[in-house]
């Protein structure tokens, strides 16, 4: 059978909207050229369309057009291309989905823990910063709770909310967790700068969990400050951890 039989095959298979690259096809690697080929050619002819280098969907047709990738699904081959071991959203995107912001942006932020600078994949543009956790992370369970560390970083910079209003959140996020995710975020915390671990030392503190809050607190030289600008109303312990 011709290589370009084999992929006409496996993709009236697939399923329409679905990103897919090389390595979804029983093709050697060695033969990946024929491949391209292949593929560039069914391009051609309007079965399949190319999203970025090596990377295609095969479209569903529908009386007002045809369909396309999500971002998230978009997202996901990208980082499979690159063989990540840790990728998720942060920025902008992720906050609004923690409720700190109702700002949505069309870039994309990506942790990822190898080196990459940026890439465009239909209108979206995808950035890469390095995740600051390297390792010891379960995937997708892990991930909000390195996102809410990710937005305790930033939380001077989130458009459209103050440091306050974020704590409150912030506060509401806590409580709603469970024991263990409380548990992972001190974990986590010890990736992030001392006024991450500060702020939220003072915020689970202030939730009742003393013991949490402790461990925090031993990995901060008492003679730091840290100017977040938090108001005490909310943040009523915050000159026991030196937060201005």
């Amino acid at each position: 059978m011709s290589i370009l039989k084999q992929v006409k095959d496996e993709v009236s298979n697939l399923e329409a909207g679905k990103l897919f690259t090389y390595s979804n096809f029983d093709i050697p690697e060695e033969k990946f050229g024929t491949l391209a080929k292949s593929l560039s050619l069914l391009c051609k002819e309007g079965i399949l369309r190319r999203i970025s280098k090596g990377i295609y969907y095969k479209p569903e047709y529908f009386s007002f057009g045809n369909s396309l990738p999500t971002d998230s699904e978009i997202i996901e081959i990208v980082l499979k291309k690159n063989k990540s071991k840790i990728a998720y959203i942060t920025g902008i995107n992720a906050y609004n989905q923690l409720g700190l912001t109702t700002q949505v942006s069309k870039k994309i932020v990506v942790a990822i823990d190898n080196n990459k600078k940026k890439t465009k994949i239909q209108n979206t543009e995808i950035k890469f910063v390095k995740a600051r956790v390297s390792q010891n992370i379960e995937k997708l369970l892990d991930i909000p709770i390195l996102q809410i560390l990710d937005a305790i970083t930033d939380i001077k910079k989130i458009p459209a909310c103050t440091p306050t209003r974020a704590s409150k959140i912030f506060i509401q996020i806590l409580i709603d967790m469970s024991k263990k995710d409380k548990q992972d975020l001190v974990r986590f915390a010890k990736y992030y700068k001392p006024m991450v671990r500060a702020l939220l030392g003072a915020l689970l503190e202030l939730i009742g969990e003393k013991e949490l809050s402790l461990i925090l607190k031993e990995t901060i030289n008492s003679l730091t400050t840290f100017n977040i600008g938090i108001s005490e109303n909310v943040l009523s312990n915050k000159s026991q951890w030196n937060i201005l």
